[in-house]
């Protein structure tokens, strides 16, 4: 989507109607884009969430029961009213209030499967078509989360603040404040707390279903990462992270799947 941060605050997002072949389902990324990342001057935005291999053309409706925004004064509510198509789901936020809105879909369980440990230390997915496996095996559910700012007036930092629930991108620069060329701070959160030496792969997002992986940042040993995005335009954050689940889950291991949509000038 090569349009400029400036030009996204105004110009609605087409819906896209291409549908790809998926090879697995693991590898489906959900988002969430708006049709403006600033509503000054308006008071709504209009949101469609979708899972998807190429940010940002819907393939499968992102359903949620928990689909909320935090307002500006930093109170949560729910979204209730969202329609659902087969390729994403759609609904409106309202944006009187001055100042930063999170909107999210808060996390769904998904998927029962199971994955294998390489011998990299790294995680792969199990299907009836994969070789005998040669690894630790574990039963896994997936999980899933997305985030989207928007700003209505003057910036304010209440709903930036993290949650403390599953893994969370927090930005330490404010979303209007994200420039092409210039670094953007950010911390990785899990559970609140940091999450260190974890990939960000980061999208730019396109109409023509070749969303094409821009590059990956890690962060450090207390959460923190910073990164450049190469020209204005629409882009996603992914962040996977497979860890042991609480207890009482229903399978001793998590795999956790986290985007943030944001728009750079």
């Amino acid at each position: 989507m090569n349009i400029s941060h400036r030009a996204a605050r105004s110009r609605a997002f087409p819906i896209c109607v291409g549908v790809l072949l998926c090879t697995s389902a693991q590898a489906h990324m959900p988002y969430l884009l708006p049709n403006a990342f600033d509503t000054t001057g308006r008071d709504h935005v209009s949101v469609i969430g979708s899972f998807t291999e190429a940010p940002f053309v819907a393939d499968v409706a992102l359903k949620s029961e928990r689909y909320t925004v935090t307002t500006p004064s930093g109170k949560t509510v729910p979204i209730a009213q969202v329609s659902y198509l087969k390729d994403l789901a759609a609904f409106e936020v309202a944006t009187t209030e001055d100042g930063v809105y999170r909107i999210s879909t808060g996390e769904r369980l998904g998927r029962k499967s199971k994955m294998q440990q390489k011998a990299d230390g790294g995680w792969e997915f199990l299907s009836e078509n994969s070789p005998p496996a040669t690894g630790k095996v574990v039963e896994v559910q997936s999980v899933t989360a997305s985030d989207v700012y928007v700003i209505h007036g003057k910036a304010n930092t209440t709903a930036l603040l993290p949650t403390g629930v599953g893994v969370e991108l927090k930005l330490l620069t404010s979303p209007i404040n994200i420039v092409a060329n210039q670094p953007t701070h950010a911390e990785l959160l899990f559970q609140g707390k940091p999450l260190a030496n974890t990939d960000v792969i980061i999208y730019r997002g396109t109409l023509d279903g070749q969303g094409t992986k821009e590059f990956s940042v890690k962060s450090d040993a207390q959460g923190k990462l910073s990164f450049t995005v190469p020209a204005t335009g629409t882009y996603l954050a992914l962040i996977r992270h497979r860890t042991e689940a609480p207890a009482g889950a229903e399978t001793p291991w998590r795999s956790y799947t986290y985007t943030l949509t944001f728009a750079a000038e």
